[in-house]
């Protein structure tokens, strides 16, 4: 039989909640100081995303990785929040966004401008992976909850 789960309540110190109250105040004045630019792309959308049978969730995170690599000339620690909801209770996870297989494609990317079969393969086997990992994370699979759990 499984345990019962309840809800934990804290017990602040006037300190510890003035410091939750400060470290808001601070995100709200970083937030206020973002400079944000849109940028519309007209060559092609979802419909071909779809076409290809790319998820259009994962294709956006394997191309936010390579943007962020031309850029900066490295693979970016990123993430994405996945759901839990079917879960009682259930809150989030962490996808990972970075993989072996995302990296693979960014540095053939790296290589030349080219077109090519290898890189349209390397393409799917990052979108796979993604998928793959969002799987786990919203089915209560992945690692970064049971790890926090551990601390």
């Amino acid at each position: 039989s499984m345990a019962t789960v309840e809800g934990l309540r804290w017990k602040l110190s006037k300190e510890h909640q003035e410091a939750i109250l400060q470290a808001g105040r601070n995100v709200n004045a970083l937030a206020g100081n973002l400079d944000l630019k849109n940028c519309e792309m007209l060559q092609y959308g979802k419909e071909v995303i779809k076409a290809a049978r790319f998820s259009p969730d994962a294709y956006i995170q394997i191309a936010f990785q390579l943007a962020y690599n031309r850029m900066y000339g490295r693979n970016p620690p990123t993430y994405e929040t996945g759901s839990t909801r079917s879960f009682h209770r259930g809150r989030t996870d962490t996808i990972r966004s970075a993989s072996i297989a995302s990296d693979a494609f960014v540095r053939r990317c790296g290589d030349s401008d080219d077109v090519s079969v290898e890189k349209a393969s390397l393409l799917r086997s990052a979108i796979d992976a993604h998928k793959h990992y969002t799987k786990l994370a919203i089915t209560g699979q992945a690692y970064d909850r049971h790890f926090l759990g551990l601390r």
